[in-house]
């Protein structure tokens, strides 16, 4: 989706974030591996000055972590009893908040003795005074990829707050630490199949950015599904986008239609255009009758494609060649209710359409980046 936006975004909204640990909310994350649960997390912590204790889910034990070991411990009339040697962070009351990590890979003990912790602050009734908040995160639990176990209902309803994180790259991320390279990668993971986003997740995305940096086997980081060469190309040549929004500035036609007939590059700037109606304004034109025709069915090309059709000759030859085509009876009928929108008649009628010049782009609606580099408009 395009925006106006004129900074990265990060996938979670922080402010949301601090509005829950001021006010001493346990929180859930939920989200696939590698999005950067633990490291926004860590951020929003280390920004408000307070002491976080990390656990990680998968190897914790509910002594050792958190009820305590069990030790005999001999009075002074002799007698011998057994006493609790918790933690030193425990022990000592010293963390204002706790985030287990991999949540949902603990133990079923370990997760049973959280249920106290996190509604009453409380092991066994020994109470954390200076312990504000719990917070956890975890792995979606109806995927079948992740060795996981279900949460049940009384242990999520200790959580005030439950956050799902989008499984994508952070742009915020990627574009504050790679720059023009983060921009390039986030755009070509926007090109993968669902299943080569699965394996290539933000985490392994960052191994890669840093390993063709380093000048290393970066076809050794990647999945055999990934496009390698793609991925190299963009990154020495820079973002599409970037083109896209120079070619747009300047009114470079040659230099668009170039672009966007390389086969390496038309198809994700095509992606750009179609999201703006003044890039599809511009750039449309320049795209081959084919690919013209594939992206019909968009509302926003087939609308533009429509209003400016008496004005512009490649637009007519699309909507012509549609009324043609068989099967497109659907479209041909949204087509027909964008005609009666604009008052424009029906392409193919004979009768004239009311559009009598094209608008000129207003440069107020060339903006800046969006978070993964898009036009608005």
């Amino acid at each position: 989706m395009w925006s106006r936006t004129h900074a990265p975004k990060p996938l979670i909204d922080t402010e949301k974030l601090k509005f829950c640990l001021k006010n001493n909310l346990n929180v859930l994350l939920t989200g696939g591996h590698g999005v950067g649960k633990t490291t926004v997390v860590q951020r929003v912590f280390e920004e408000a000055g307070l002491k976080l204790l990390i656990l990680s889910g998968a190897t914790m034990d509910p002594w050792v972590d958190f009820v305590g070991v069990p030790r005999p411990v001999t009075r002074p009339d002799g007698s011998t009893v057994l006493d609790l040697v918790r933690r030193p962070e425990l022990a000592d009351d010293a963390v204002d908040a706790i985030f287990i990590d991999e949540f949902n890979r603990a133990p079923a003990k370990v997760r049973n003795a959280a249920l106290e912790l996190l509604q009453f602050k409380s092991v066994n009734g020994h109470r954390f005074d200076r312990l504000k908040t719990v917070w956890a995160a975890i792995n979606p639990e109806d995927n079948a990829n992740y060795d996981t176990e279900r949460l049940d209902d009384a242990q999520r309803d200790r959580f005030h707050v439950q956050i799902e994180i989008p499984y994508r790259p952070c742009p915020a991320y990627f574009i504050n630490k790679f720059g023009s390279k983060g921009k390039a990668a986030l755009e070509w993971w926007d090109t993968l199949g669902e299943e080569a986003r699965r394996k290539i997740s933000p985490r392994r995305l960052d191994y890669a950015i840093q390993v063709v940096e380093l000048g290393g086997p970066v076809r050794d980081v990647l999945p055999k599904e990934a496009s390698v060469q793609a991925l190299l190309q963009m990154l020495e040549e820079g973002p599409v986008f970037d083109k896209l929004k120079q070619f747009l500035q300047t009114e470079d036609r040659a230099g668009a239609k170039a672009l966007l007939d390389d086969p390496s590059t038309g198809s994700q700037a095509l992606r750009h255009i179609i999201g703006s109606k003044a890039a599809a304004l511009f750039f449309l034109p320049l795209v081959d009758r084919e690919r013209l025709m594939s992206v019909l069915p968009n509302p926003v090309v087939l609308d533009t494609v429509i209003k400016y059709s008496n004005n512009v000759p490649e637009f007519q030859t699309a909507l012509q060649a549609l009324y043609l085509i068989e099967g497109s009876k659907e479209l041909r009928k949204r087509a027909t209710h964008v005609c009666q929108k604009h008052s424009i008649a029906i392409p193919g009628s004979g009768q004239p359409s009311l559009v009598t010049h094209i608008s000129p782009i207003d440069p107020k609606v060339i903006q800046e980046l969006d978070p993964y580099g898009r036009l608005a408009g």
